[in-house]
């Protein structure tokens, strides 16, 4: 049985949520696929003893994630970024440590961002310039090659972004515990 932890108010469990998501990013980026993965498992030991009970959380976690990796698999399979290092399977065509990421970066919408849930177009907005902004910063960090001009991938991961953090956000407000 694990042990939630109770000395945390919600404002807290949602700054260490950032915080925690902040760092298995820069783990993936600048550590790839054994750092990335190492620090995933950290985040969810810590991240299970703050809410306690991870059940209910996980379908939420698989659908946001599943979606996100899907994504971006689609966006790398037509080159619009192109990573410098080898898969760890062959038939996807991403790295490993995005799918640590993506896995991380859900849990976002449970607890870090679980305030955009019910404000759609506040997400599609932080979205729209916060999708592109750490995109763009990993590939200058982990030497990712884009596949389009500058001003294309700021519209495109825009955009996509745009659409992307609301859809995310109902997904948690359908799957979640509210």
């Amino acid at each position: 049985m694990t042990q939630q932890h109770q000395g945390l108010s919600q404002a807290g469990k949602n700054i260490l949520n950032l915080l925690l998501v902040q760092a298995v990013w820069f783990a993936c980026v600048m550590g790839g696929t054994l750092w990335g993965w190492a620090a995933a498992l950290v985040f969810f030991g810590l991240y299970q003893r703050m809410v306690g009970n991870l059940q209910k959380d996980w379908l939420c976690i698989m659908v946001i994630a599943t979606t996100g990796f899907g994504v971006d698999c689609t966006i790398s399979s037509l080159e619009l970024m192109i990573f410098p290092e080898n898969n760890l399977l062959p038939f996807l065509p991403l790295p490993g440590w995005m799918a640590a990421l993506w896995l991380t970066f859900a849990t976002l919408f449970l607890y870090g961002l679980q305030w955009l849930r019910h404000r759609p177009l506040l997400a599609a907005a932080a979205g729209a310039f916060l999708g592109p902004a750490s995109y763009y910063a990993g590939a200058q960090l982990h030497g990712v090659k884009l596949g389009m001009i500058l001003q294309s991938f700021w519209l495109c991961y825009g955009l996509l972004w745009a659409i992307m953090m609301p859809l995310f956000g109902g997904i948690a407000r359908s799957l979640a515990r509210e």
